[in-house]
């Protein structure tokens, strides 16, 4: 603390050498605070002023439209052939020294390569930006190049999808004109970059034998750098003057810098925290653990850092952590993590480490039914009655006749909707084939007394159906066992089977005039049932 309040002296330590700043993904994060720090969609950025030696790390902004990189240490343009969509590139104040590496950029149609170091034997390199179709503007004002006496009619001509160069719109005669002297501006540029080449190395030669003096170097590129490290260093100084003077007032005034958070107690437990103030949600099943984290829609997938331990789970995003304690030991190695690329929202599911083996434990939804069903029989609602506790044993008397006459009534019911039914009906209504309505029929006759059977030839439409009992009809056809087959009212009246159902009697020779009649004549003999309406 004294040594930081003294400040620096001559005994402290060397200090680092400085170097252009690198482009990387961090930075370029920085600089996209627009854009929630996102790279996926990122469409426009600035990146000017920051001593940048060099360009990488952008082909990852496929959707950059406008890309800003003036004022800064480059020396070439590379890494950008990735950016199809790019619009707008703006490279002034730096040290390129030659066009090259932007067929990729098909989209180019604006290029500043003001102030650079572009010199007559790399004029020729203007020629690499034919592919650029779009290419409309182009402004190469402050090279040695611009210089050149030929240098506006030859970039006319090497580039005829031009529109505008330097800021002035380009004419159709001009255009003309520079195409017709191409040839002749070819032979005289390679002249004169070849004298020019010869000059800048004697000047090189000559500099380098008179002796060093910091306020008379050449203006290059290597100049350039040097110049703006050098100013970038002072600053740096002046940086950590003012955090040294900063920390002593501190300490003065009694302030305490921050400290690191805290992720662990003193006793290795961990601290739940949510410094984001994210939503989220825990659910447990009998075999994994699904943690639910709702985070911005528009965050990148990226910067977000989850880990996943046996007893806590921990989401990192822009610096603030979220620290949640598990119900359950989890299989870390096992975990999964999803992301909703709609809503935004983590999940991650965790399969438990011991999980719960089916069968020893009711289903929550069950262990719910019954404890519903248990507060319905403890809980009474309103009053309760206490008539049919104790059994009458009068009323139940009194009550089975005309229980008995009801049931009488609903087999005369049964007896006259039968009546009715014909053999399609029937198989319509119980949904069986033909074949089965034979095998009933011939369940019902096997069904009949010994008496009531027909003789061998004979018809068994009137003699064997008369006689036949409601409740056996009922029980082979309806599926009913509930009807007393011994009540007299039961006997089947033979109308609503008519003779014509038995596969025996369509087998027969007897017309259907004669079986009528005899039909009719049988059933008025025997007086077992009573006939209503056509017994046919």
């Amino acid at each position: 603390l004294r040594a930081s309040m003294a400040g620096p002296t001559s005994t402290d330590a060397p200090k680092k050498k400085v170097e252009p700043e690198r482009l990387t993904e961090a930075l370029i994060r920085r600089k996209a605070e627009h854009n929630e720090g996102m790279l996926g969609n990122l469409e426009e950025i600035a990146l000017h002023q920051l001593d940048i030696g060099r360009i990488e790390a952008v082909n990852n902004c496929r959707e950059l439209r406008i890309l800003l990189l003036q004022a800064n240490l480059i020396p070439r343009l590379e890494n950008l052939h990735r950016l199809k969509k790019l619009e707008y590139l703006n490279v002034a104040l730096n040290n390129i020294q030659r066009l090259e590496n932007l067929e990729g950029c098909e989209s180019l149609k604006k290029l500043d390569l003001t102030c650079n170091f572009v010199d007559l034997e790399q004029l020729a390199s203007v020629r690499s930006l034919r592919n650029n179709t779009r290419l409309e503007e182009l402004y190469m004002t402050g090279n040695p190049c611009a210089k050149w006496e030929g240098y506006r009619p030859y970039v006319l001509a090497s580039l005829p999808q031009l529109t505008k160069l330097d800021g002035t719109d380009v004419t159709r005669s001009e255009r003309i004109e520079a195409v017709q002297q191409l040839k002749a501006l070819e032979r005289t540029l390679a002249a004169d970059a070849t004298a020019n080449a010869r000059d800048n190395e004697a000047v090189r030669r000559r500099r380098a034998q008179e002796p060093d003096d910091g306020d008379a170097r050449e203006w290059c590129p290597e100049t350039r750098t040097l110049d703006a490290l050098e100013a970038r260093e002072r600053k740096l100084e002046v940086e950590e003057s003012r955090r040294a003077g900063q920390r002593k007032d501190d300490y003065l005034l009694g302030i305490e810098p921050d400290r690191p958070r805290r992720l662990f107690k003193e006793d290795g437990s961990v601290i739940q925290m949510n410094m984001g103030k994210w939503p989220f949600k825990i659910d447990e099943t009998r075999d994994e653990i699904v943690v639910d984290i709702s985070f911005p829609k528009f965050l990148d997938t990226a910067q977000i850092d989850a880990e996943v331990q046996p007893t806590y789970v921990r989401c990192t995003a822009k610096g603030k952590h979220i620290q949640l304690l598990l119900p359950d030991e989890v299989n870390a190695m096992a975990s999964v993590a999803v992301r909703s690329t709609t809503t935004g929202h983590l999940v991650l599911r965790c399969p438990k480490a011991r999980p719960l083996v089916e069968g020893l434990r009711a289903p929550p939804e069950q262990l719910e039914d019954k404890r519903a069903i248990a507060r319905e029989q403890i809980e009474l609602a309103g009053a309760v009655d206490i008539r049919g506790i104790v059994s009458d044993a009068a009323a139940e008397a009194e009550a089975k006749p005309r229980r008995e006459e009801y049931e009488r009534w609903d087999r005369k019911a049964a007896v006259r909707k039968m009546n009715k039914m014909t053999p399609r009906k029937f198989r319509l209504r119980y949904r069986v084939s033909r074949a089965t309505f034979d095998m009933i029929l011939d369940a019902i006759e096997d069904d009949l007394e010994p008496a009531s059977r027909a003789k061998p030839g004979g018809c068994i439409g009137g003699p064997i159906l008369a006689q036949l009992k409601l409740g056996a009809t009922l029980r082979y056809l309806a599926g009913s066992n509930n009807i007393d087959c011994s009540d007299s009212h039961a006997m089947c009246e033979a109308s609503f089977f008519k003779h014509r159902w038995s596969r025996r009697y369509r087998s027969t020779s007897i017309t259907p005039c004669t079986s009528r009649r005899r039909q009719r004549n049988s059933l008025m003999q025997s007086g077992s049932c009573l006939i209503h309406g056509d017994t046919t």
